[in-house]
């Protein structure tokens, strides 16, 4: 028989798809459930619940396979556990259905351990330094990212690689989003050929570097704290690229911003025990910074679609900080100094803090 979780499900809430999700758990665990609730979401089109039945809970993640296909996050996940990786353990699933049955790690982001003032800044120079309970955070998250970097694919799998195609992609998110809404009517051309130099210079950068597998999205929301160790999810994208890319995720994060001292203390450890495939830190550094315009660019596309396309306003508060971390960059390197004059300009910024405000309201 179905519980009153269920039937509540269906007959209060008045979803019968939510309902649907609450069955198939039940089905799954074999007893009624005490309770079911929806979780907060993340970027994807994904949605996930929690399931408990007394003092036990699960996690149950719907992923609509017209949206966004299961089985990655599945492969990902079984790989990963097999090799000793802290993903959240897969308790059964449905791939038709788009139904995934997770262990329960709990709540506690990692984000939510780490200093305040590294939530509010906007720029490296405006950062706090770590305290000795951040640094801990992030020698964790490191030494879990090193453990990912030394994956071999399982054999018979496909493995994708960040090609020239996936990096240009990934870019041209930023002018077919980003520009567009903030800035196209200060473009002294309305041509945005100049954008190929700085594309082609960044992909080059990225091909150039030691390809390891990539977690994609390594950052202080998508780690998770469960019995005082260090788990990582979403790592459904995982393929293989560049070193540095999952490295400039975690130390500049989209979400965060650390003072240059406490970045480039990590990175000078990491580069002096070696394996990084540089063999000079200068050399190191430079195509961290790179890697990090790569994927920057890419998140002003993403975060201002987010907001546009998908209704998703809380990215807005994000978009400054992502777009200085550009600016930072740009202004270090001639190569970029087209993208730097474009983008300091300060009627973007006020742009952006006028869509906050509009939203917050």
């Amino acid at each position: 028989m179905p519980s009153e979780v269920f039937e509540k499900a269906s007959n209060s809430i008045g979803d019968e798809y939510f309902a649907k999700h609450c069955l198939w758990v039940e089905t799954v665990i074999g007893e009624p459930l005490d309770s079911f609730v929806p979780l907060k979401g993340d970027a994807s089109f994904r949605r996930y619940f929690r399931a408990a039945k007394g003092s036990q809970t699960w996690i149950l993640m719907d992923s609509p396979p017209d949206q966004e296909d299961p089985s990655p996050f599945i492969n990902v996940a079984l790989w990963w556990l097999d090799k000793g990786i802290a993903v959240p353990q897969v308790l059964s699933y449905d791939k038709e259905l788009g139904f995934i049955l997770l262990e329960d790690l709990g709540d506690q982001l990692f984000i939510q351990k780490l200093t305040l003032g590294a939530k509010s800044a906007l720029l490296p120079s405006d950062g706090p330094v770590m305290i000795a309970s951040d640094e801990y955070c992030y020698r964790e998250a490191l030494e879990l990212l090193e453990q990912i970097w030394t994956l071999d694919a399982p054999k018979g799998w496909g493995v994708r690689y960040y090609d020239d195609e996936a990096l240009l992609a990934e870019m041209k998110l930023f002018e077919e989003w980003f520009v567009p809404e903030f800035c196209s009517d200060l473009l002294k051309s309305k041509s945005l050929t100049w954008l190929t130099s700085v594309y082609d210079r960044l992909i080059q950068n990225a091909k150039n570097q030691k390809y390891v597998c990539v977690h994609r999205d390594y950052h202080a929301r998508n780690l998770m704290w469960s019995n005082n160790r260090l788990f990582t999810i979403d790592f459904q994208d995982a393929l293989w690229g560049p070193i540095t890319y999952d490295l400039v995720s975690l130390f500049r994060d989209c979400y965060l911003c650390w003072s240059p001292v406490s970045e480039k203390k990590f990175l000078q450890g990491l580069f002096a025990k070696g394996g990084v495939g540089f063999d000079c830190y200068e050399d190191f550094y430079r195509s961290y910074e790179w890697m990090g315009l790569q994927r920057h660019l890419k998140v002003l596309g993403i975060f201002t679609r987010l907001w546009k396309r998908d209704g998703k306003s809380g990215y807005l508060q994000d978009l400054l900080r992502v777009l200085k971390y550009v600016v930072y960059v740009a202004e270090c390197y001639e190569e970029f100094s087209a993208l730097k004059d474009l983008l300091r300009k300060p009627l973007i910024t006020k742009r952006i803090q006028q869509a906050i405000e509009k939203h917050a309201r």
